[in-house]
């Protein structure tokens, strides 16, 4: 019985990994559980949703330049990540079966056999079978 605890908030006796840590409690935990915090915070979200709205879009607004740097940053780290994946021969193999896999879809190969061509003296498109 050493490892439950007694949530304040739905009165259920629940294990301790159903609870936060807190250092300020002599025990190291909530004195609610995960789920009752969970339901807490959901409904004030919604009680108080326009103005976290405000809140959030006024931070934004204050912090936009330092927000589109790190949305950058991150988006180049993802970038380099990817490509790396991606080069990895095992993977290679993995994309060329999945697309070649995709090619053979009746759907596909129909769609892919339409060659479109633009003739320059009438500006509109004119579709051939190959």
């Amino acid at each position: 019985m050493d490892n439950c605890k007694n949530c304040k908030k739905c009165g259920k006796i629940k294990n301790v990994t159903k609870f936060n840590k807190n250092k300020n409690y002599k025990d190291g935990l909530q004195i609610y559980c995960r789920a009752c915090v969970k339901e807490y915070k959901r409904q004030d979200y919604i009680k108080n949703k326009e103005k976290i709205s405000i809140k959030h879009a006024e931070y934004y607004l204050k912090h936009k330049e330092e927000i589109r740097f790190q949305q950058n940053k991150n988006k180049e780290a993802r970038k380099i990540k990817a490509f790396e994946y991606r080069s990895k021969p095992e993977i290679k193999e993995k994309i060329a079966l999945r697309l070649k896999k995709y090619r053979s879809r009746p759907e596909v190969r129909s769609q892919t056999n339409i060659n479109i061509k633009i003739t320059p003296a009438l500006g509109k498109r004119k579709f051939e079978q190959k």
